[in-house]
């Protein structure tokens, strides 16, 4: 069953790896990711959406897992407590803490009592700070005697060209 769950696709496999399921076993995850791949490439779109974020409450971080539970929300367009939770993890582990406060505020409002809510957004608000006070990288700017030097470097290099019509005055350009 483990084989027709990790090498098969379609139902078959769909039901090999909800049967091979268990739960606290290690590759609990991984299965967990393989049921949501299945549901969404048999157009499950809700219950894969459900799957990913089983799986992101069992390892938080995968950037894989965040990138997909995005995607469906905005396919699903879900906005109930669970799933703006989902979104405001997924956007701190892709590194946009500020766009993941809103959601995770959110989600705190309608189901105050939702698990590690507080803790999410504590870790949010903190990243968002970090995030900040980092300086930006700022664009290339050259001093104006460089881009007039560059300027002058490129001309020369640059090869007058003669027409065919220089020498002769009665032929116009």
């Amino acid at each position: 069953m483990l084989k027709r769950c990790t090498d098969g696709d379609g139902d078959a496999a769909l039901q090999a790896c909800k049967s091979v399921l268990v739960k606290g076993a290690p590759n609990e995850f991984e299965t967990t990711v393989r049921i949501a791949l299945l549901q969404q490439s048999t157009n499950q779109a809700s219950q894969a959406l459900d799957s990913y974020i089983a799986a992101n409450s069992l390892r938080h971080g995968d950037k894989g897992v965040a990138l997909a539970i995005l995607a469906l929300l905005q396919s699903t367009q879900r906005k109930d407590a669970i799933a703006l939770a989902a979104r405001g993890s997924s956007l701190v582990t892709l590194g946009r803490a500020h766009e993941a406060l809103a959601p995770l505020r959110q989600a705190k409002a309608l189901e105050p009592e939702l698990p590690d809510i507080d803790q999410q957004i504590k870790t949010a608000e903190a990243l968002a700070r970090t995030q900040s006070t980092v300086p930006k990288e700022r664009p290339i700017q050259l001093a104006a005697t460089q881009v007039a030097a560059l300027s002058a470097e490129a001309e020369a290099m640059v090869e007058p060209q003669n027409f065919s019509n220089v020498a002769e005055a009665t032929r116009s350009n």
